[in-house]
């Protein structure tokens, strides 16, 4: 069996999240509180004319209509403590509504509308021929124009995104819980977190379909190890999938079928079964081009890339992400453009294209950081760290394994801050820095342990016992290396099991006094879908 990359302990994932992005011209000004409509003074009628951008058509103070109310409206580094009718809302800005207020904001065309009630808090993320909302608080209902868009997804921190060809729903929460209503068609809600496979964790993104027909609400809470099924074995996540699939056969619904296509695929792959893998994802694929549905015919694109990746196949990887980079590029989709570049640099550093790797990964992380998108940054820094490590830039390395370790700090992702931990123990190592590798690596593997994550301890031990190696501290190495291999043994990844084994056998022939060459540990990386 083999878990791929996006499961080995010093792998990182890039996962989608929003966040405020470039501050607005310095001829705008912080305006006061206040309920008059001259106080909003946002230039914006030359640049709005010729984009799509969206508007404040309706402002309510307690049930009744105002011209202008109280409400924090924050684009990059400006503040504005008024908002009013009319008003042209750019890409980037987050409204933070307070008691008693209700916004209602549409965009170009009408082809959506937000209903932001007291509480909430929405970053307007980008706004072309498909659009981007990140809602960060708070209850906020949507109603899109079935056809009208290429793509309208609602971001709900860096773990759950909705998306919908045209439909009318609402997202409600509180700290710990998340609410989707679907009153009209169907909301497609993709959740990031992890499979429990024995006691393995396996970080994934799977589909869930609620509909205003079938199934109109769902609550979840989500955390830092969010886990989203567990299973006894991949056998048996599989056998869940393929009944989750036929049930949607049964329905008829062919968005349903299609989302249980993509989460079968998602299993398979992660099972080794690439070619029932690629199936699944070709239907899909079919299914999207179909539809005409250009973003999900992306994502598939993508799926498939990282299929052919597992198995090495990297002219097809590189097809089908260049392809996806294609379509995230015409509509727009900025975080889709930014997933895909991270995926083609693991391809080329895989191929030993260095140079322009690290373009890609840097291109990625550009356009995270203006998107705002913490997690994709934090990625696209680890990647860049792992190009500049196998060129031998230590330096360099480090720096950028620190700076996504802070980010995954700040984001509290423990499995990032892992992983990250281990790349950093690495670099160490390499440069002759053994006590702080081992500290590095320790550290990582209290965050493995507490997050259940056997074989993330696993290959933690693993590191231990190599940085012990090198020191010259056989037994201890030893010791790291029998423990590494009990957690293999345990889970059954044979492929664990034997470079453990070997580096067993080179320590006991070290102490008998045969040395042998020892291949260090390397980093490794997740695609993203």
């Amino acid at each position: 069996m083999k878990l791929s990359p996006k499961t080995l302990s010093i792998g990182l994932l890039a996962v989608a999240c929003v966040w405020p992005s470039s501050a607005f011209a310095a001829s705008q000004q912080r305006l006061s509180i206040g309920l008059v409509a001259a106080a909003c003074a946002w230039p914006s009628s030359a640049l709005a004319a010729s984009q799509r951008v969206h508007t404040v058509q309706r402002i309510l103070v307690d049930g009744k209509s105002v011209e202008s109310a109280g409400v924090t409206v924050r684009r990059g580094g400006v503040v504005q403590d008024t908002i009013c009718r009319g008003e042209t809302i750019f890409d980037g800005t987050t409204i933070a509504v307070p008691a008693h207020v209700v916004v209602i904001i549409v965009s170009t065309g009408g082809k959506s509308t937000a209903t932001l009630d007291p509480g909430a808090s929405v970053t307007f993320v980008s706004t072309g021929s498909g659009e981007l909302v990140n809602r960060s608080g708070g209850d906020v209902r949507f109603d899109i124009v079935h056809g009208s868009l290429d793509f309208f997804r609602v971001q709900s921190g860096p773990q759950i995104d909705a998306a919908v060809p045209g439909t009318k729903f609402e997202i409600s929460g509180s700290s710990n819980a998340v609410t989707f209503t679907c009153t009209r068609g169907e909301v497609n809600i993709t959740r990031t977190g992890y499979l429990l496979i024995g006691a393995t964790p396996v970080k994934a993104s799977l589909i869930d379909v609620i509909s205003a027909a079938n199934r109109p609400q769902v609550t979840y809470h989500p955390t830092s190890t969010w886990y989203l099924a567990t299973f006894a074995n991949f056998a048996e996540a599989a056998t869940f999938y393929q009944q989750q699939f036929a049930a949607a056969q049964q329905s008829g619904d062919a968005n349903a079928v299609n989302a249980a296509l993509v989460n079968l695929g998602i299993v398979q792959e992660y099972q080794g079964h690439y070619a029932g893998s690629l199936q699944s994802y070709d239907r899909a694929l079919a299914y999207y081009r179909e539809q005409g549905d250009r973003e999900g015919e992306a994502s598939a694109l993508n799926n498939t890339g990282i299929v052919h990746m597992d198995q090495s196949q990297y002219a097809g990887a590189l097809q089908s992400y260049q392809r996806a980079l294609e379509l995230y590029r015409e509509l727009g989709d900025s975080g889709g453009e930014a997933r895909t570049l991270n995926n083609i640099g693991i391809v080329q550093t895989a191929q030993g294209q260095y140079a322009v790797a690290l373009q890609s990964h840097q291109q990625a992380f550009a356009l995270s950081r203006e998107l705002g998108d913490r997690e994709g940054e934090a990625s696209a820094l680890g990647n860049i760290g792992i190009v500049q490590w196998v060129q031998g830039q230590y330096a360099g390395a480090l720096q950028s394994y620190q700076q996504a370790f802070a980010l995954f700090q700040e984001l509290g992702d423990r499995d990032g801050e892992a992983r990250t931990l281990n790349n950093i123990g690495i670099v160490q190592m390499n440069q002759g820095r053994y006590a702080d590798a081992l500290q590095s690596h320790r550290q990582a593997l209290v965050l493995f342990q507490a997050l259940g994550d056997r074989e993330g301890e696993a290959r933690t031990r693993g590191n231990i016992g190599y940085v012990l190696e090198q020191q010259g501290q056989y037994a201890g190495a030893l010791q790291s290396y029998q423990q590494a291999l009990a957690i293999f043994q345990e889970l059954g990844d044979r492929s664990g099991m034997a470079s453990t084994t070997q580096s067993i056998e080179r320590v006991q022939a070290i102490i008998n006094g045969v040395p042998s060459p020892s291949p260090q540990p390397t980093p490794s990386r997740a695609s993203a879908r």
